[in-house]
């Protein structure tokens, strides 16, 4: 969906919007198009607005969540480098700016950045919105992520060779990447920490955190050069190197600026599920250019079809106005 946005979407089909309890037998909505589901989404965020109280722990919705929300559709929804939507983008630095200016959070900084992923701390300042997973509250840990196997210590998302390549000695962020081998696997050597697990305990340290400023303020650069500001999105962008140590850059504007911000946004971000949609909503291939295990070299494009998810075929049989994708 998110690679559509940017092309016919009041014609390209998306998911059934059910917004009404009718839900009987006879009821067969047809698949709305992507332009209807975003905006379906805009207005439920607009609406849950003034139901939300301002400031809550990051384990709760509030009024900033929903604004940061809000910032990721709009530049979603921002079209690409050489085609931008003026508005969307325009949106999408309004709510991050209700967020940065305004939301009470900060980035962590030095040890508290680098102990992040080993901390469950629904007070930290850096968390908008996060599934946190205390430890006396059970195993929900098991419902988001692996769990490891006999004889090592779990995580097992592995930064590729392309990912790692991008980090300097000095950036702070490959902390993030812990020792880890899978037996067999003796070239898979490192692992993230950002869903780690303890084989006999089974819990995670790690909230699993849907919403962070670092994206927000990531949101905010992509949508300024977008719209041609350069000097504001050179300033986000060097928030986020300067904070993981790799020092300011400067002298880049247009789409050099763009590219080292979606290059960040690769790295602040990795496996907290954005690569795909940062490729494919901008108009670019994802390049897989390694191997690992089973899984071979490959190149998606933003317009090859495998990118969308088949619709059951179950669901296509109990509803004569579903379609399926094409493939």
């Amino acid at each position: 969906m998110a690679n559509l946005i940017t092309e016919d979407a009041a014609n390209s089909p998306s998911v059934m919007l059910v917004t009404t309890d009718n839900n009987g037998t006879a009821f067969a909505p047809a698949r709305s198009t992507v332009k209807q589901v975003y905006e379906q989404i805009i207005s439920d965020l607009q609406t849950a607005l003034p139901l939300l109280k301002a400031q809550k722990t990051n384990s709760f919705a509030s009024r900033y969540a929903t604004f940061a929300m809000l910032s990721r559709v709009y530049l979603y929804m921002g079209g690409t480098f050489s085609a931008p939507d003026v508005e969307a983008n325009k949106k999408a630095r309004e709510y991050a700016d209700s967020v940065i200016l305004h939301g009470g959070y900060n980035l962590l900084q030095g040890a508290a950045y680098t102990s992040y992923y080993s901390t469950d701390a629904p007070g930290n300042k850096e968390d908008i919105f996060a599934i946190n997973t205390q430890y006396a509250n059970g195993l929900i840990s098991n419902l988001y992520a692996m769990p490891s196997q006999i004889n090592y210590s779990g995580g097992l998302y592995r930064p590729s060779p392309d990912l790692l390549s991008l980090y300097r000695d000095t950036d702070l962020r490959k902390k993030f990447f812990v020792k880890n081998v899978t037996p067999g696997n003796p070239n898979d050597t490192l692992a993230s920490v950002k869903y780690m697990l303890g084989y006999v305990s089974l819990y995670s340290t790690s909230p699993n955190r849907y919403l962070r400023l670092a994206e927000v303020v990531l949101n905010r650069a992509e949508a300024a050069v977008k719209a041609g500001d350069n000097g504001a999105a050179l300033i986000d962008l060097n928030t986020i190197r300067s904070r993981a140590g790799i020092g300011d850059t400067s002298n880049i504007t247009g789409q050099p600026l763009f590219n080292e911000i979606l290059k960040q946004r690769r790295m602040e971000l990795a496996f907290e599920g954005h690569a795909s949609y940062d490729y494919f909503r901008n108009g670019l291939p994802m390049v897989r250019n390694y191997t690992s295990g089973s899984s071979g070299a490959m190149t998606v494009a933003a317009t090859d079809p495998k990118i969308l998810m088949r619709v059951p075929a179950d669901e296509i049989t109990g509803n004569r106005n579903l379609s399926q994708n094409e493939q």
